[in-house]
């Protein structure tokens, strides 16, 4: 955002309306001033809002907002895409030995691999009448295939395979409708094509 300093009161104004309206995420103007000038009526409010986003210096500033919402988006979703290979990649083995207070002590980005610890204490007598203690940890790690699901939606992997399917449901739809000539005609020319792949 620019030095907000160098601009009028209205222009001030205008743009804190703007981020108000874009920062909501349900894109409501009418709303967006009504929650910054609740003395407003919603009509006034609605024609306010049409004037502000059709002015050029706002329609600008628009576009710079959202073209920084989108960057940080694209930064997110890479971030989510690091989180879930790192939780498809966690090896559990490293969890293995740890008691309540080294768990505690893992960094960050090796803790939120994990999605419950669950600690069970024993105190019972041996056979000589010592008393034994007995710490079980167990840990569970973040669902790897619920990661690998969402990876594939992030990624579009399914789209692609959707699509896939789709055209093979189109090209069998369109077999379906042809006559006994038109099948010849394809049959002629599939075996063109293939015949060119061989040469």
């Amino acid at each position: 955002m620019s030095n907000t300093k160098q601009l009028s009161t209205i222009e001030q104004e205008h743009r804190l309306i703007i981020d108000t309206y874009l920062s909501t995420g349900k894109l409501n103007g009418t709303k967006a001033i009504m929650s910054l000038r609740p003395d407003i009526e919603y009509t006034t409010a609605r024609s306010l809002f049409n004037a502000i986003v059709n002015s050029p210096k706002n329609k600008a500033y628009i576009e710079q907002r959202r073209n920084e919402m989108r960057a940080n988006a694209i930064m997110s979703s890479e971030a989510m895409i690091e989180r879930l290979e790192a939780v498809i990649d966690a090896d559990p083995m490293l969890y293995i030995g740890l008691n309540k207070d080294e768990l505690k002590e893992l960094p960050h980005e090796i803790s939120v691999l994990v999605q419950d610890i669950e600690y069970k204490e024993k105190i019972y007598k041996d056979r000589a009448g010592n008393e034994i203690k007995e710490v079980t940890t167990k840990v569970k790690m973040q669902n790897k295939d619920k990661a690998k699901d969402m990876l594939n939606k992030m990624l579009g992997n399914y789209e692609i395979n959707n699509r896939q399917k789709s055209n093979t449901t189109n090209y069998n739809t369109l077999i379906q409708g042809m006559n006994t000539e038109e099948l010849k005609a394809l049959a002629t020319v599939t075996k063109l094509i293939s015949q060119q792949g061989k040469d």
